[in-house]
């Protein structure tokens, strides 16, 4: 058997799978325990920032916003201070529910991958509410966002990724 007829057997998506296996790393069931670290570290950051944000009881979790008396302006603008050096501007994003774009227009100078520790980070969180009905899900495209409404007096905003 040849060459040819081994791989009009096959096919050749077959090979390229075969060969992308082979090149692969190993998978491993449990983490390393340095991954197994890393992730538990990042969990805390995570629980920590979620804990002091529940503390004040008046404060909504992010991306929900009661609803304004008048004018369709919600959310505010504000900065952190990137305090990990392994921080990025994408984790950044994702911690103060902010898509990729608006937080890359919002930092143009700053550096997506290596922002720095001791970097001032403007998290644009204020959003124009869309001119549709405020009822059910709202898409607005030009933004990239996602608006929810229940039935409540608020709304529910998240990024399109």
């Amino acid at each position: 058997m040849n060459i040819r007829d081994t791989f009009t057997l096959w096919g050749p998506t077959s090979l390229a799978v075969l060969l992308a296996a082979s090149l692969a790393s190993p998978a491993f069931a449990q983490p390393t325990e340095e991954k197994a670290d890393s992730q538990a570290q990042e969990i805390s950051i995570d629980a920590v920032d979620s804990a002091a944000q529940v503390a004040d009881q008046n404060e909504l979790p992010r991306g929900h916003f009661r609803l304004p008396e008048s004018g369709d302006v919600i959310g505010k603008r504000y900065t952190v201070v990137v305090e990990d050096p392994e921080q990025t501007l994408i984790d950044i994003a994702r911690r103060h529910n902010i898509g990729y774009e608006e937080i890359r227009m919002a930092n143009p100078d700053v550096s997506l991958w290596v922002p720095g520790v001791g970097t001032e980070v403007v998290i644009p969180a204020q959003y124009i509410l869309p001119p549709a009905p405020r009822e059910g899900v709202v898409v607005n495209l030009s933004e990239l966002r996602l608006y929810y409404y229940p039935l409540t007096s608020r709304a529910l905003s998240k990024p399109i990724r």
